[in-house]
């Protein structure tokens, strides 16, 4: 889609093509809504569970090498030389972690919201469940659902967990009491 040979910028590319496009999707949205709900809702469910690690992280960098190319034609060689144009990182291994973490991370954020002991850490976990959740309908809907949309804010879910255990017993010193 974004090469210059691609039919979008045969049709004029963005500015040019913009018009016809927003006839389309208004034509699209009036004559299917319930499809469009539907699909969108599907592509919610499905962007909030892509928690994957490392997606996107591949040797596959032809947007990358195009802008060498482009715009930095000396500094070619070396970029197709390097690692991040040569070796894969396999992510499989860490994926073993981070989903099942992450997933049961986002199962305890309701119980973290109904039962936390300070309405701080529960506001806290409101706050990401509901970035989760906008995420997810934002990315979903409007782009394809994919891994690294989601796994960019679902690493703090843990986070937040871990906050809500370890400081559920803690108690802040009378000095930082006093200053509240």
């Amino acid at each position: 889609m974004w090469a210059e040979t691609s039919p979008f910028y045969r049709l004029g590319g963005p500015e040019q093509f913009e018009p016809e496009a927003r006839r389309i999707v208004i034509e699209s949205l009036t004559l299917y809504p319930g499809m469009h709900l539907k699909a969108a809702i599907l592509d919610t469910l499905q962007q909030f569970s892509a928690i994957a690690t490392g997606d996107g992280l591949t040797p596959w960098n032809w947007n990358t090498q195009w802008t060498f190319e482009r715009f930095a034609p000396g500094a070619l060689p070396g970029y197709l030389a390097g690692r991040q144009a040569t070796s894969p990182f396999n992510f499989g291994w860490a994926n073993l972690v981070h989903i099942p973490v992450q997933a049961l991370a986002i199962a305890a954020l309701p119980a973290i919201i109904l039962a936390a002991a300070s309405r701080r850490i529960a506001a806290l976990a409101a706050v990401l469940l509901a970035a989760l959740v906008g995420n997810a309908v934002i990315c979903g809907v409007l782009s394809n659902p994919h891994d690294r949309y989601q796994s960019r804010l679902a690493w703090l879910v843990p986070l937040v967990v871990a906050i809500a255990v370890l400081g559920r017993d803690r108690q802040f010193p009378r000095s930082i009491q006093a200053r509240r």
